[in-house]
């Protein structure tokens, strides 16, 4: 389980690291808002999500963490 929690922390400092502040302020702007909302591309989304493909484990975690 401490595999999955260090994954976890690793996934939330590359959100951090690319972290898009006019996009967040953008997305407030139009009403969307989100308790946790980094900004991040999709396209930059996309490649995260190749990294932690087939990760059942992983996934619950992510799910409940909503």
């Amino acid at each position: 389980m401490k595999e999955v929690a260090d994954k976890y922390k690793l996934l939330l400092k590359k959100f951090r690291t690319r972290e898009n502040g006019p996009a967040v302020e953008s997305m407030n702007r139009m009403g969307l808002k989100y308790n946790r909302n980094f900004g991040v591309a999709l396209s930059e989304l996309n490649e995260f999500a190749q990294e932690y493909a087939n990760d059942h484990e992983f996934a619950l975690l992510l799910w409940q963490k909503n």
